[in-house]
């Protein structure tokens, strides 16, 4: 199938929409909730990632509407991405958006195993920021550099249904280096960093000895284990969205250096690959986004007491003060419990050495 005859599968259209439209109702709602609830938690470096990872997956769950208008109506641009502003607009949102919750994983997972390796440090958030300044300027400065190339061109694709940058001087040997380099830090190398990662903290939650529970660290440890698992539980969706993509990028770079029979493939040659391209680059992403908020209903107990409580003040009109005090007499309490729980196993143990 060539480009003169670029047709596409109605059916298959409609079902990557309603996809879209999907992550955009589930998305949107959950990550909007979510990050009401981690605002009112302190400002640690796990609940601080946690809301911009909020933020940002909602960006993305509603960039990703106009898509799904475009395989809804035959892949017309729409009024939105027929427009060079518009355009140009939603290719920077939508890249700058996907590059950040890449990085937002790496942050949460590293922080969580340095925790780990070292539960009795503590972690400063302002490098945080510092760090994320830092990947968004560059990353901006890189998009912005390859848009300024001659002979660059964004504009609506309808193969992917979506806005795209097509560069004209990849004949330049030094202008594709620079673009394979910069596709691999940002979409393979992540994969290896949160695989390692997350196999180390599954080291570090392991129980060591059996002398933990008998120094009243079994709750502590139960904690730490169930926050670990819902982390890892996080990158796992990360991976099952993003691996596709870094295997894609490794073939596609392989091949273009060795000749390999991929780069043929590559070509949009035939439209299951058109839908493959699709699904990689764009609805993938999308489903990460938008049920990350899904995973955090699942594994946090207290996030679902706070939206019952928002919800009971959105129809109800509750203050929302005594919401946030609820939520924090709850955090008073587990802490009580754990207090009187490790003075309980402290007080059976100097009555087992008073009897020894």
């Amino acid at each position: 199938m060539t480009e003169e005859t670029l047709e596409f599968d109605k059916a298959y259209d409609c079902f990557y929409g309603g996809i879209c439209f999907l992550c955009f109702i589930v998305g949107t709602a959950g990550n909007i909730l979510s990050f009401l609830y981690f605002r009112f938690k302190k400002r640690d470096i796990s609940n601080t990632i946690y809301k911009f990872i909020t933020l940002n997956d909602t960006i993305i769950c509603v960039a990703v509407v106009p898509v799904g208008v475009a395989f809804l109506t035959d892949r017309s641009s729409g009024s939105l991405l027929s427009t060079n502003t518009g355009c140009t607009a939603w290719f920077y949102l939508w890249v700058i958006g996907v590059r950040l919750s890449i990085f937002l994983v790496i942050c949460l997972c590293s922080s969580r195993t340095y925790s780990l390796m070292r539960p009795f440090s503590t972690q400063n958030i302002w490098p945080v920021y510092a760090v994320m300044s830092i990947y968004l300027i560059l990353n901006i400065g890189q998009l912005v550099g390859f848009h300024m190339l001659q002979g660059t061109v964004l504009k609506y694709m309808p193969d992917t249904a979506r806005c795209e940058l097509i560069l004209q001087s990849l004949h330049d040997e030094n202008v594709l280096i620079a673009l394979e380099i910069c596709m691999i830090i940002t979409y393979v190398l992540p994969v290896f960093v949160v695989i390692i990662s997350c196999v180390v903290s599954v080291l570090n939650i392991l129980p060591h000895s059996r002398t933990e529970e008998r120094r009243g660290q079994r709750a502590q440890r139960e904690s730490r284990q169930r926050a670990t698992v819902t982390i890892i539980l996080f990158a796992l969706l990360y991976g099952i969205c993003n691996v596709p993509i870094a295997l894609k990028l490794t073939m596609q770079t392989y091949s273009v250096h060795t000749g390999g029979e991929y780069n043929e493939f590559y070509e949009f040659d035939t439209w299951p690959y058109r839908y493959f391209h699709n699904a990689t680059w764009t609805l993938l992403l999308a489903v990460n986004s938008a049920f990350n908020p899904v995973l955090y209903f699942w594994r946090m107990s207290a996030l679902r007491r706070h939206t019952v409580s928002y919800i009971r003040w959105i129809l109800f009109g509750e203050s929302m003060r005594r919401i946030s005090n609820s939520q924090g007499n709850t955090t008073f309490n587990l802490r009580m419990m754990y207090t009187l729980e490790s003075e309980a196993n402290l007080a059976v143990r100097n009555r087992l050495c008073q009897n020894g």
